[in-house]
């Protein structure tokens, strides 16, 4: 069950634990996985699937050579924006749509990875290479998947009629 008649069943407090708890086992993967890179950067053995090869820390980048802008600045901007998606998962919680839950979950937890990763100090770490594709980690897969979700979800909904059309015949 699946939209606003979800929101009967469950409880709007556990929709968002459950939301939120998702979004830090996201954000705790990614940054797991960085973790490893790095230490394994010396070595940095190239696993190749074929498509996707996992080079380890293969784009390891400073704060200030990712962007151009002061480190307070972009670590400013970065919590801003999980503070505002921590909202809209407070919104989409209390409409109950499903898919905007799984959505604010993924895009919570990669935007936290990110913010985590910038504020410890490692900079920003890309391991994934495809060699067609910009390099990316976890977290930057989770973001796109969860901007694609919810546009899906928004495209899917059928909108509401008109206000005077529904009460009368």
């Amino acid at each position: 069950m699946t939209g606003p008649e979800a929101s009967d069943h469950v409880p709007v407090f556990r929709r968002l634990v459950q939301v939120y708890v998702t979004a830090a086992l996201l954000a705790v993967a990614d940054l797991g996985l960085k973790s490893w890179t790095s230490a394994r950067l010396p070595d940095a053995p190239v696993f190749d699937f074929g498509f996707l090869k996992l080079r380890p820390a293969y784009d390891a980048q400073s704060n200030a050579d990712a962007v151009e802008f002061p480190e307070r600045i972009l670590l400013t901007g970065m919590g801003l924006a999980v503070i505002i998606l921590g909202a809209y998962t407070l919104h989409a919680a209390m409409a109950g749509h499903t898919s905007d839950l799984i959505a604010s979950a993924l895009i919570l937890g990669g935007a936290t990875a990110e913010l985590v990763g910038r504020v410890e100090g490692h900079g920003h770490i890309e391991y994934f290479y495809t060699g067609w594709l910009p390099d990316f980690n976890l977290a930057e897969v989770w973001l796109i998947a969860g901007m694609c979700l919810l546009g899906l979800a928004a495209l899917s909904r059928r909108p509401k009629p008109p206000l005077r059309s529904r009460g009368r015949a």
